[in-house]
């Protein structure tokens, strides 16, 4: 008589097999197999499909490292609205099959390129996520302790059969040679989603591979810091001196310069000691400090051509030519090549700079200045300020302000180390940077310390002036405008324009009040004056924009619309009228135009009628088909509520399948979640589980062009 097998023996049966295993009672540890076979070929039950659990919950979690759990799809079929289940595929009741994205791009039914699978695993079962072997051996992996939190145990069987056994507390730590990083991965089979373990490539402290430090990385860390204590009580300099040189080697710049600064202090009078300071500390990125310290290894010992060599380098960063020259002169034949021909690139650079700043020439200055930051002086005050002055005379003030702040943090580091003067250059261009962002206060205040540091410098004296004649016009300016007194307004914005003619804040003040008055020519001449002195200057902008419109100009204003719709594309105000101009724009072409759709909202569709009627209207329409329990749809509802607020002309739909399966049926809906863009009652784009940034992009594809 044949008794059956039931659920319970088949548990009872699997963990038997297991404990046999883990006694090794069964298999040796030359054996091979994967968890895969013990999961799909011993008795462990699969976790039931949707159909097959009532649709209770269609989303399942995803498996993690070391965890006994189910096997989920990044694709499961769900029985949409039926009345009933069947294990055989679905009820005649049932109305939708749906396919759910579980990852971020659903269209990826199969693993990436370099993704790894366990020994032995078959496109069906799943074997544990991240045991990639390592080498050109065989191996076989034993992960089924790791079932119950205990330590697993990896075999590795080389070419030359020597089986190398190593512990690790979880399944996750495999023999790689790097961090291991997860990803989601779906199988092509279609029954497979889980967690793949790809490896990194870096190695360990001399060698070392990162799989065995990774298992005991703290015990390493405590180790070097040990070391490091130890070596920093030591009377020994030269010992002292080999461990720093270790760090230095490892990266470890701070470790390194406190014990140099060690070795230092017993042997003060060494100069190779000064000069691996100077290594650190350039290594740390101070390097006024590190040129200080090659200064003081040259005058512990001339005849030291490792001190002299960090010195010639630095002084190439830093632009110093001159001081790098004199090196030369004296150690010549005995230093690096290579810095010698990085130095007399430089200076042919800051020669042609030079020349083209006598002629205004400030595109070659920029083109100059970049070759010779390339060539090595990439930390030079002079060639930074040279570069920013000519990108401000150029109506790029953004860029200049990030060069010149480069400028002066290295003249403070060497100001502070070297006890040099403040170079008055740098404030100056500051001072112009300043003006042309609007930060008038500020300027005032740099002018003033220049002319602290250079009073008898007549272009300080003259910048200081001007900035005074600046904010003394602003600020008469905005009190007669709030005032109501627009035409005095305007006259006070000019007098400040009479000491700073290309200054954008103030002719864009005076462009509002010529607007105020009707002058409307005047005020677009404003607006473009203030564009060409800060091209990004989104107030002028704006402000020309709706002057344009004013004036009906709908292709001008439509054009400054869009600029401003890039550059600011969460406002409300700015997506609605562009949304207006678009609409008189198409009128002025003779287009018959329905009713122009202002929203910001998202439309809840619970009809077929509703849908039609939605869908039909001119302009353009975006239609998400969800489901309220599927994961990947929350994920994608407030980016749709974003969009809605930043696309107030576009009308953005939602319709939940699950409650309305005859539209979805009639739509051909079997994934979510699936979005549909119409243009004037057309479908034109079909995108199936889309990443955030392809939705945007459609959206905004489809919205900047016509049918």
């Amino acid at each position: 008589m044949l008794f059956p097998f039931t659920h319970s023996m088949k548990k009872k049966s699997s963990c038997n097999f297991i404990h046999n295993i883990l006694n090794k009672k069964i298999f040796s540890k030359e054996d091979s197999f994967t968890y895969s076979s013990i999961y799909s070929s011993h008795g462990f039950p699969r976790e039931k499909n949707p159909q097959q659990q009532g649709m209770s919950k269609p989303d399942a979690p995803t498996t993690a490292a070391g965890q006994l759990s189910s096997v989920t799809s990044s694709s499961s079929t769900i029985a949409g609205a039926s009345s009933g289940s069947s294990s055989g595929g679905g009820s005649p009741g049932t109305v939708l099959n749906l396919k759910v994205s579980s990852s971020a791009t659903a269209d990826s039914p199969s693993p990436r390129a370099g993704s790894s699978t366990s020994s032995g695993a078959s496109s069906r079962g799943s074997s544990f996520a991240g045991s990639p072997t390592v080498g050109g051996g065989r191996s076989g992996s034993t992960s089924v302790a790791s079932l119950f939190g205990t330590t697993s145990t990896t075999t590795t069987k080389n070419k030359n059969n020597n089986v190398n056994t190593s512990g690790a507390s979880t399944a996750a730590e495999s023999s790689s040679t790097g961090p291991a990083t997860v990803r989601s991965s779906s199988s092509n089979a279609g029954n497979l989603h889980g967690a793949v373990i790809s490896n990194g490539g870096s190695e360990g402290p001399k060698g070392v591979a990162a799989s065995t430090v990774h298992g005991r990385g703290n015990i390493y860390a405590v180790g070097e810091s040990l070391l490091i204590k130890r070596m920093l009580s030591s009377t020994d300099p030269e010992d002292v001196k080999n461990a720093g040189n270790d760090q230095y080697k490892k990266g470890n710049f701070s470790e390194a310069l406190s014990l140099y600064d060690r070795a230092v202090s017993l042997a003060p009078n060494r100069a190779s000691y000064r000069s691996n300071r100077a290594a650190a500390l350039t290594g740390l990125g101070r390097l006024a400090e590190a040129v200080q310290e090659c200064e003081e290894s040259i005058k512990l010992d001339a005849s030291y051509i490792r001190g002299h060599q960090r010195l010639v380098s630095l002084c190439i960063r830093l632009g110093r030519v001159e001081r790098a020259k004199k090196i030369l002169k004296v150690c010549g034949p005995q230093l690096d090549l290579g810095d010698i021909q990085r130095l007399e690139m430089i200076e042919k650079h800051l020669m042609r700079c030079s020349e083209a700043k006598k002629v205004s020439d400030w595109n070659t200055i920029v083109r100059e200045s970049e070759a010779a930051i390339t060539a090595g002086a990439d930390s030079a005050p002079q060639i930074l300020v040279l570069k920013a002055e000519a990108l401000l005379k150029l109506c790029r003030p953004e860029e200049a302000e990030m060069v010149i702040t480069s400028a002066q943090k290295v003249e403070t580091a060497l100001r502070k180390a070297t006890g040099m003067l403040t170079d008055t250059t740098i404030l100056i261009v500051q001072v112009q940077i300043d003006m042309a962002l609007g930060r008038f206060d500020d300027a005032v205040t740099t002018a003033e310390k220049a002319a602290h540091f250079d009073p008898n410098n007549s272009e300080v004296i003259g910048m200081l002036r001007t900035a005074r004649a600046v904010v003394s016009a602003r600020t008469t300016g905005n009190d007669l405008y709030k005032a109501g007194r627009i035409l005095e307004a305007s006259l006070a914005y000019g007098q400040g324009l009479h000491a700073h003619p290309s200054n954008a804040v103030l002719l864009c003040n005076r462009a509002a009040c010529r607007s105020k008055l009707g002058q409307y020519e005047k005020a677009i001449e404003d607006c473009n004056a203030a564009l060409v002195a800060q091209p990004r200057y989104t107030k002028a902008l704006l402000r020309r924009a709706q002057l344009n419109c004013q004036l009906e100009r709908w292709a001008d204003s439509l054009r400054d619309y869009e600029d401003l719709k890039r550059e600011l594309p969460g406002d409300e105000e700015v997506a609605r009228a562009l949304s207006e101009v678009q609409l008189g724009f198409k009128k002025s072409l003779g287009e018959k135009m329905n009713q122009m759709w202002y929203g910001g909202n998202v439309e809840d569709i619970s009809s077929n009628d509703q849908f039609r009627e939605a869908v039909s209207h001119s302009g353009l329409a975006v239609v998400l088909f969800n489901t309220k329990w599927s994961d990947r749809c929350r994920q994608m509802t407030p980016v749709v509520d974003q969009l809605a607020k930043q696309n107030v002309g576009v009308k953005f739909l939602k319709v939940d399948v699950e409650a309305n399966p005859f539209l979805a049926k009639a739509e051909s809906i079997d994934f979510v979640p699936t979005f549909k863009i119409y243009k004037n009652g057309f479908k034109v784009k079909e995108l199936l589980g889309p990443t955030q940034e392809a939705l945007e992009h459609a959206v905004s594809h489809y919205n900047s062009t016509t049918l």
